[in-house]
């Protein structure tokens, strides 16, 4: 059974301590090393008699624009080739046979509009430690694009989407699920910034959006699905300490095993 762990990094800029459930505090590095001796407990049992580790599978989930992505990043920046990303956002649900204006009144913030069957799937053969195409999505074009991205295997494998954990079947395959919570000024704010900049949407289409789906399926299933969480971040406050030393012993405790 994996320690449930309610993580906060305090909202104080220059603080070092994290708040934990009982509301007692203690020493970052301290529970980095209850986490990471998880890790190395975790590995050693799965791995195979030729001493070969598995894919350690790390699924970070949370609100739109709450920093799963960013911290899934650091997380991939930092282990280099060790890690490898499978974004949720690539496995839209292909809806070939729809017009363009039909695709985009689609309620793509349900998990129903995840095809969650290819991404499990996909997620067990990386755990084989063979490799994979992920799809290609167009967030423009609210389509799957003939082409796809060949991903091989490493040692950890972050799968990150604001759908992951409301899907049983992938909880499962996780080794470690993260939920970044974020307030929802914050979340929204950085939401028109990043589907303006990146999506080729404008301020009225973000707007529409945000409160006819994103905000009710927030509320109904990201929210709640975070009670499916071993550790909880804020995005509110930087992360950078806590990824640091969570990824510092990562490398020393697994990847060098």
């Amino acid at each position: 059974m994996t320690e449930k762990i309610d993580v906060r990094l305090c909202i104080k800029p220059l603080s070092r301590s994290v708040i934990i459930q009982d509301n007692t505090k203690k020493d970052l590095g301290s529970l980095c090393g209850r986490v990471v001796h998880w890790f190395k407990k975790t590995s050693t049992e799965t791995a195979s008699k030729t001493d070969r580790v598995k894919p350690f599978v790390v699924c970070i989930a949370g609100g739109t624009g709450s920093g799963k992505t960013t911290l899934a990043n650091k997380i991939k920046s930092a282990l280099g080739n060790d890690a490898v990303i499978i974004d949720q956002d690539s496995y839209y649900k292909e809806l070939t046979g729809m017009s363009f204006q039909e695709r985009a009144k689609t309620n793509f913030d349900h998990p129903n509009s995840i095809d969650f069957e290819r991404l499990c799937q996909d997620v067990k053969i990386i755990k084989q430690g063979q490799s994979i195409n992920k799809p290609i999505y167009s967030f423009k074009h609210h389509a799957r694009e003939k082409e796809a991205t060949h991903v091989k295997p490493a040692p950890v494998t972050i799968v990150e989407g604001i759908l992951v954990f409301t899907n049983k079947e992938l909880r499962k395959l996780a080794d470690l699920k993260i939920y970044v919570d974020t307030e929802d000024d914050v979340r929204v704010l950085r939401r028109i910034e990043r589907d303006i900049a990146e999506r080729g949407r404008d301020v009225a289409n973000v707007k529409q959006q945000y409160l006819t789906t994103v905000k009710p399926m927030h509320n109904q299933f990201v929210g709640p699905s975070k009670r499916y969480a071993d550790v909880v971040i804020s995005g509110n406050a930087d992360a950078s300490l806590a990824v640091n030393k969570i990824v510092e012993n990562l490398r020393k405790k697994i990847l060098q095993h």
